[in-house]
């Protein structure tokens, strides 16, 4: 009894990606002499060339993509991106939620002294602003993740704000204040004003670290195996 020693051209399902044209599964197809992945060796004569693409074709709707090339290719399909928008808008509606009310929250507790103010109401922002940083940079929906970036620039900004006008207020309820507790309003003003730029690039650092933290653990092409 002999068996046939060419590989099969069934095609293989490629776990983990999806098409960019129409979202369905990707599908890579083995062909003969080697793997999907591997190409042929070139003849000893022939001198060392790039080699090309290794270009393979959406079966269903003909969209070409290329596993060593992750720009071609989406790792998640629309039911992970759908789950990720419903857990992104609730994410950010709490996390938005959370920042006024800790801002509140720290407010009401009346702190005798500046620095336990200004600590307590910029520690509580930059908290809520990293979270929503960090989910920001794992969410594949791009309407949540632009959400909780807003989130988290609206917390530290919150936060910085809060900072500086509860600090000076709990400056000025201690024992004798010194006059310097009443003669600088305008910082809370900037802060009001401004508080956004240190906000928005506090956001911006966090969710880059997070995205390519992501971004590499997904990196790694997938190989069709040749029945």
């Amino acid at each position: 009894m002999t068996h046939d020693a060419t590989p099969s051209r069934a095609s293989a399902p490629a776990t983990g990606l999806y098409c960019r044209g129409c979202g369905k599964p990707l599908e890579l197809a083995p062909r003969t002499g080697g793997s999907a992945t591997t190409p042929p060796a070139a003849p000893p004569t022939t001198p060392p060339t790039t080699p090309p693409p290794d270009a393979h074709a959406c079966a269903h709707c003909g969209k070409t993509f290329d596993p060593h090339a992750p720009h071609t290719y989406d790792r998640v399909g629309p039911r992970r991106r759908r789950r990720d928008l419903v857990v992104g808008l609730a994410c950010a509606v709490v996390l938005a939620g959370a920042a006024v009310g800790a801002a509140v929250g720290l407010a009401q507790m009346r702190l005798t002294s500046f620095e336990s103010a200004f600590g307590a109401h910029l520690a509580a922002g930059l908290a809520i602003g990293v979270v929503a940083s960090v989910l920001a940079g794992r969410n594949q929906s791009r309407v949540a993740t632009s959400l909780l970036l807003v989130a988290s620039t609206l917390a530290i900004w919150i936060g910085l704000f809060m900072a500086l006008d509860d600090g000076y207020r709990a400056w000025q309820r201690m024992p004798e204040p010194p006059d310097e507790a009443f003669n600088d309003g305008a910082a809370p003003i900037a802060a009001l004003v401004l508080g956004w730029i240190p906000g928005a690039l506090v956001t911006a650092i966090v969710f880059v670290a997070a995205w390519l933290v992501s971004r590499d653990r997904e990196a790694a092409p997938p190989t069709a195996t040749t029945g």
